[in-house]
């Protein structure tokens, strides 16, 4: 079941790095080759794998769950 979550998980931050470097990282660097790019690419998944982490753990550590840092943040959910 491990290998499941894990492997949806891989494919969801390829996809948005994928995104970020097609729709924001290209046009500012049309000259980039694919080496830089797929480094690029890298990074950028690492960099959505940490913050995903980060707003997991500080959701965990709320106190209250999801709902409650909504009420908290003022969104009115």
């Amino acid at each position: 079941m491990f290998f499941f979550s894990y492997s949806t998980i891989s494919s969801l931050l390829n996809s948005g790095a994928l995104i970020i470097l097609e729709d924001f990282v290209k046009p500012c660097k049309p000259g980039l080759t694919d080496k830089k790019a797929t480094v690029i690419s890298k990074i950028i998944a690492f960099s959505m794998g940490i913050v995903a982490l980060i707003l997991v753990l500080f959701i965990r550590y709320a106190g209250g769950g999801v709902l409650s840092v909504g009420d908290a943040s003022g969104s009115g959910v």
